[in-house]
């Protein structure tokens, strides 16, 4: 005699499957059945259709859950049942006790749902795992027009921030390369196809044409291009790389600091417009381009506090604003009175709009730095270069900075620097400072 008892979620209903005898009359009256789809009554023959229809579900609903339990009495004791995988597995439970043949199939089942667990989550990383080998050899096979370059690196997620006037340079930068190869190399238009050799070839020329530091500056904007696409479209080789190209050593600059003398000279020969400007740069290293957009609602002179927004960075820093800056500024406000679009300096913009750019404005300043009997150029190798310009105002104010011992932080934050570096480049000691430590130094 076989007893199969379902444990499907371990609810059991027990069914016997023994031979049995027609059921008679006296044993309706006895047990009367009143199950659904039955008159009051009757019993369903165990051998009959409906009863057979209806094991037969249980069986297929029970194989259906792939590992589903099933209690099965053999001769004295219980056996285990379950599909694997469409197999049917059977285990002797050693005891006649149904609660205890109920507990010994759920620690079978316990360890079984586990490894089936796993193996499914084995079956999807190995889905993921092709998928994903997949998707990135098909994107090894995306065109990267040449002409797009900038608009890939101007949305890239990951690249540093930088200012609005940043990015306008380096959109210039890949134009030329652009231009560059559509001269030399007419065939590329796609940038996976920018070889060594035709990364050389540019490097070379640009070489020729430009500064060591433009030269530096093009190839390390490509290659770290060239790396913030290669998650995205898988670019393998990098051309750019300084280990592929070597950059090139940087000339010392030759702008100079003012001393305190010369700057005294040069406010006293400025007008007070200049002097406005001289002093903005000089105590708050602003940038001419900076000064020359400024506007009124960016300096609060109750509060003495001045807002500076920096166009190469987009870096954005408030300076307290000193007692002298603060005397000329409300002594400039004055005389100026309130502009239309409220510029600080209507006249310089008005100049920065129909020239197109401030070469003109820095100009006036050299001018003004020449009356001053400050030598403004020296020449070298049949060149002039320039040794003292607007621009050597914010190299003068940072560079005291460092020699009255403030903290280099504080510093960056003044400068408007994003990176520390930046503010290390632009700290130059001079000689009288330099003299003066090392003799304190030695006694």
């Amino acid at each position: 005699m076989e007893t199969k008892v379902n444990e499907g979620k371990h609810a059991a209903t027990a069914t016997a499957t023994q031979p049995v005898s027609r059921p008679t009359a006296t044993d309706s009256a006895r047990s009367p059945a009143t199950a659904s789809g039955s008159e009051a009554g009757t019993i369903t023959h165990p051998d009959s259709a409906q009863a057979t229809g209806k094991r037969r579900k249980r069986r297929k609903a029970t194989r259906a859950v792939n590992g589903a339990g099933t209690l099965v009495k053999h001769g004295k004791y219980y056996h285990a049942r379950w599909y694997v995988g469409g197999k049917l597995i059977s285990k002797s439970l050693k005891t006649e006790d149904l609660d205890e043949a109920r507990k010994a199939l759920e620690r079978l089942s316990v360890p079984r749902a586990g490894q089936d667990e796993r193996e499914t989550l084995r079956k999807i990383q190995s889905v993921m795992s092709a998928t994903l080998t997949d998707v990135t050899e098909r994107m090894k096979t995306v065109s990267i027009a040449v002409g797009e370059l900038f608009t890939l690196f101007r949305d890239a997620p990951n690249r540093r921030p930088v200012g609005e006037r940043t990015l306008n340079v380096y959109e210039g930068q890949f134009n030329v390369l652009r231009d560059w190869i559509a001269t030399h190399h007419p065939n590329i238009t796609n940038a996976r196809d920018i070889s060594q050799t035709i990364a050389d070839e540019y490097a070379k020329w640009r070489a020729a044409t430009k500064s060591p530091n433009t030269h530096n500056k093009d190839l390390n904007l490509f290659s770290q291009t060239w790396r913030l696409l290669a998650g995205r479209f898988g670019l393998e080789y990098n051309p750019w790389h300084e280990d592929r190209i070597a950059r090139l050593k940087l000339k010392p600059n030759a702008r100079r600091n003012l001393t305190r003398a010369e700057c005294r000279k040069v406010l006293a020969a400025a007008t007070l417009e200049e002097k406005t400007m001289i002093y903005l740069s000089l105590t708050a290293a602003f940038r001419l381009g900076d000064i020359i957009r400024m506007k009124w609602e960016s300096i609060d002179l109750k509060a003495k506090w001045i807002t500076k927004q920096n166009r190469k960075t987009g870096k954005v820093t408030s300076l307290p604003i000193v007692p002298n800056v603060l005397k000329v500024l409300t002594a400039w406000k004055a005389e100026q009175g309130d502009s239309p679009d409220g510029y600080v300096f209507p006249n310089m913009v008005a100049k920065l709009k129909a020239d197109g750019d401030s070469e003109n404005i820095s100009r006036i300043f050299t001018r003004l730095f020449r009356r001053a009997g400050i030598e403004t150029s020296v020449e070298k190798d049949g060149k002039k270069i320039p040794v003292a310009t607007f621009h050597s105002l914010r190299h003068t104010f940072i560079t005291n900075l460092i020699e009255s011992g403030i903290d280099p932080f504080l510093v960056r934050e003044a400068a408007g620097h994003s990176v520390m570096a930046t503010t290390a480049g632009y700290t130059h000691v001079g000689e009288s400072a330099l003299r003066k430590a090392l003799t304190k130094a030695a006694k």
